[in-house]
């Protein structure tokens, strides 16, 4: 969406604000219709309260980055610039990640959180462009083992990491 407002143009990104809102409001229906349980409702949004202050302060960011001011004189500029054209729908980079996406789900089913999830971030940054192979395997072996020990020791959730065949 694009206003004028005196001297200046604003844009803002309408789908990112829409989507960052709809989130933010279905977390905090499920926050606070589960605080209204008299058994127990108080104990058990142990898991919810961070995720609605996580998403309060990330919504905050998003509306940030979603609106941009330009003088008018720099948005007569742009115009005679050529735009590089977003990719349809369509595009290869994302359903691949679509793909790997369902990949990666019925991977945890099957074999745990360790092996898929090494697997999927080693593709998925293969396919989107990193061949430096000590950030790809690094990445792939960091990232899982952080936050299986995030989940094991900081926050006590059981992750099954290994498969259990």
């Amino acid at each position: 969406m694009r206003l004028i407002i005196k001297k200046h143009q604003v844009n803002i990104d309408t789908q990112a604000i829409i989507l960052a809102a709809l989130l933010l409001g279905w977390a905090l229906y499920y926050y606070f219709s589960t605080i209204s349980i008299p058994d127990g409702g108080t104990e058990s949004v142990l898991f919810i309260k961070p995720l609605v202050i996580g998403l309060f302060v990330f919504f905050i960011f998003i509306i940030w980055g979603a609106v941009e001011l330009h003088p008018r004189s720099e948005v007569k500029r742009q115009k005679e610039e050529p735009t590089k054209k977003d990719g349809s729908f369509l595009h290869h980079r994302r359903i691949f990640f679509a793909a790997s996406l369902v990949a990666y789900g019925i991977g945890l089913t099957f074999f745990g959180y360790l092996i898929p999830s090494v697997l999927f971030i080693f593709f998925v940054c293969f396919c989107f462009g990193v061949r430096n192979l000590w950030i790809l395997i690094g990445l792939s072996i960091a990232l899982p083992t952080f936050m299986s020990l995030v989940f094991r020791m900081l926050i006590h959730v059981p992750v099954p990491i290994w498969p259990s065949w």
